[in-house]
């Protein structure tokens, strides 16, 4: 009797043994791991430039209207110290184009031109041009320069030094309509140049020499 009992609970251990090992691998079979995520941080970068005329800022302005003394009461062949340049102050490198508009004025009774001409430093190309036939409104000059412009960098060279007045005569300065006060407009623009296949073959280029058109 004492044998049979025995027996008995030995049995049972077993069936207990049993199901305590089927419950454990239940648990090791759904056991699981993590690991910290890795964060990859980025930083956008941005294209931003100026356009400054050192030299032409630093000329003297005895009256404090904003236009230097050399530049009032021009008189033709006069030169003109003028010095369009170009700064990245943005993060990326970038190309970069110049627009120039220039004056078209009567010159005497009978002929039109360009009020100033400039001659253009090394470093900056012709990208095209519109030159106008109509006094009284602009002809328009596209450049850019040469190499894709450094973040932080400055261009070698303005895009021009100075600007020389035409042969004039003082009855024939000016627009159709009589004015005299005539001035240079000029427009900086850049785009970034990673990825850009070139400096003449992308968006910013072509919008510009479409203006030309």
């Amino acid at each position: 009797m004492k044998n049979q009992k025995s027996k008995k609970v030995l049995s049972i251990v077993a069936v207990l043994a049993i199901v305590a090992a089927i419950v454990i691998g239940g648990i090791l079979a759904y056991l699981t791991d993590t690991t910290e995520v890795v964060q990859n941080k980025f930083t956008i970068g941005d294209v931003e430039i100026t356009l400054t005329e050192p030299e032409w800022s630093a000329l003297t302005d005895s009256d404090t209207d904003g236009i230097p003394d050399a530049a009032e009461a021009i008189t033709a062949g006069k030169n003109i110290t003028k010095d369009p340049t170009v700064n990245n102050v943005g993060n990326n490198p970038a190309y970069v184009y110049v627009k120039v508009e220039v004056p078209h004025v009567n010159l005497d009774a009978s002929n039109a031109a360009d009020l100033f001409t400039y001659s253009v430093n090394d470093g900056w190309t012709k990208l095209g041009e519109k030159v106008s036939t109509t006094a009284g409104t602009d002809s328009v000059y596209v450049y850019y320069y040469n190499t894709a412009l450094a973040a932080g960098a400055t261009t070698t060279a303005p895009v021009f030094s100075s600007v020389t007045v035409a042969n004039i005569t003082s009855e024939g300065v000016g627009s159709t309509d009589g004015t005299v006060n005539q001035q240079i407009d000029v427009t900086a623009y850049a785009i970034q140049s990673d990825g850009v296949t070139s400096v003449t073959n992308n968006e910013m280029a072509t919008s510009l020499q479409s203006q030309l058109q």
